[in-house]
């Protein structure tokens, strides 16, 4: 999902606009339900992020113990 957009309006204020597909909404003009759906896409977003990056981190952590293990069993 992208992010949301600053987009100028007609009256030239700043307004935050949500892009799903070909079609713009201002996130103001969402409702109340929208609004809340929204925070928690984005809120799984960043975790999905969080968890890959642990992974990653995770995958090097498991790679380096298993070349120590290597090292030290007998020949």
């Amino acid at each position: 999902m992208d992010q949301p957009t600053m987009t100028r309006s007609e009256n030239g204020s700043t307004v935050a606009t949500l892009t799903i597909g070909d079609r713009s909404y201002p996130i103001a003009d969402l409702s109340d339900e929208a609004q809340k759906l929204l925070r928690a896409a984005y809120d799984c977003e960043a975790q999905i992020t969080r968890l890959r990056r642990d992974i990653d981190y995770l995958n090097i952590a498991h790679r380096s113990l298993l070349q120590e293990l290597s090292s030290r069993l007998p020949d």
